[in-house]
């Protein structure tokens, strides 16, 4: 995990979740993971990609946060932030720290996050919002499985990377007007949801190519495929990363709805 200031200040920011700090970051973690926008290492992960020359490590990014600068930042406020006691800080886990070698050289936020992790095989569960078709309100959807794969290809000298995404979900809440729940709506839905993913994974890849760090282990893929190619290519792999071309295959299927809410309307 990595935290700016000094990590006395996250231990005691979670001194209320369990008597011993590291259990409480521990079980946060593990909370926060189902909803797919936290992404970190085991120690050995970690120091594997250390090691790599193109593989860039990743960590949790943690902050302490209070009602008061949630609000001001126009932040979604956390569940385990007080209302009533605005100043007290607490720990939040705010995305993704990059890493080129053992050097930190920036972040992702959550949704960059999830999209690291379709790029990575990592989603499970979370939740999906996207606007309904024809402006009809925002449409939460429950990611319940996911998968992805990515496979390279290599033309001319250039990397492409092909990715393949399928993601089961339930149309959970809908928020607005118009009725969802038919089979045109439903091959909308689908659509937007595979668009969201598509966005998700863009701005992941845009950053990381920013950064100049391979977090996906793109390289390390082409190392496989490709082992003659790769000894030349890795001298220059990071100029490579920035110019490869992703392209995505992205399949989502709705298979039930939940809760349906319409705007109530006065009686004239």
């Amino acid at each position: 995990m990595v935290a700016e200031g000094k990590a006395s200040d996250i231990l005691e920011g979670v001194s209320g979740f369990a008597t011993v700090p590291g259990l409480a970051l521990s079980r946060l973690i593990q909370t926060r993971f189902a909803s797919s926008e936290i992404a970190g290492l085991q120690v050995d992960h970690l120091h594997g990609r250390m090691m790599s020359k193109t593989f860039a490590p990743i960590a949790t990014w943690v902050t302490l946060a209070t009602a008061e600068s949630e609000q001001k930042g126009g932040q979604p406020e956390s569940a385990t932030l007080d209302p009533q006691n605005p100043k007290e800080e607490v720990v939040r886990l705010d995305g993704t720290a990059v890493f080129k070698g053992d050097k930190l050289t920036g972040k992702l936020d959550l949704t960059g996050t999830r999209g690291y992790l379709w790029l990575s095989d990592e989603v499970e569960t979370g939740i999906l919002v996207v606007v309904g078709p024809g402006q009809s309100g925002k449409i939460s959807l429950e990611i319940l499985n996911a998968s992805s794969s990515t496979q390279p290809e290599m033309r001319d000298g250039n990397v492409k990377m092909k990715v393949k995404v399928k993601a089961a979900c339930n149309l959970a809440e809908q928020f607005g007007e118009g009725k969802l729940v038919t089979p045109e709506h439903f091959t909308a839905l689908e659509q937007l949801a595979a668009e969201r993913i598509k966005y998700e994974i863009t701005l992941a890849l845009n950053e990381a190519k920013r950064l100049k760090a391979d977090i996906f282990g793109f390289g390390e893929s082409v190392r496989r495929s490709f082992p003659n190619e790769w000894s030349t290519l890795e001298q220059e792999w990071d100029q490579a990363f920035e110019q490869l071309d992703l392209e995505m295959d992205v399949e989502v299927r709705l298979r039930r709805f939940g809760q349906i809410a319409e705007m109530p309307h006065p009686k004239p």
